[in-house]
């Protein structure tokens, strides 16, 4: 069977766990809630197209994010991030950022190299 989509959307999570049975999953959605990090310690984790984190706590992005070689979307608004690691960079299938409501002060040149980006949204920050 498969799980396209995980959502724990408004649990009151600080801290999300490892999915080992996500491979066939294309949405993960743990917006409004508390975390402060995120791990990404899916085995299969090829076929996400879709994370949104909105409304929560996190500061970085990890560095595990590269290995979301699918990603098209990423939601991270309503954060407390103060820039656009260059992790994002390597996602060349990344379409839609959106950073809506953080505290970024900066964004590298890098971003450029997302040739399929058609939406980046970093309204309400402090740029």
């Amino acid at each position: 069977m498969k799980n396209k989509i995980i959502s724990l959307e408004s649990c009151g999570l600080q801290i999300n766990s490892s999915y080992p049975n996500c491979n066939q999953t294309e949405l993960f959605v743990f917006c409004n809630n508390s975390l402060n990090r995120i791990l990404f310690n899916c085995d299969h984790i090829n076929e996400i197209e879709t994370i949104d984190l909105y409304d929560n706590y996190i500061d970085e992005i990890p560095k595990e994010i590269e290995k979301f070689k699918k990603l098209k979307r990423i939601n991270l608004s309503s954060n407390l991030l103060e820039s656009i690691n260059t992790f994002l960079f390597g996602l060349k299938e990344l379409q839609i950022i959106l950073l809506i409501d953080n505290q970024i002060n900066y964004i590298s040149h890098g971003i450029s190299n997302l040739e399929n980006l058609k939406i980046l949204n970093i309204s309400n920050n402090k740029i």
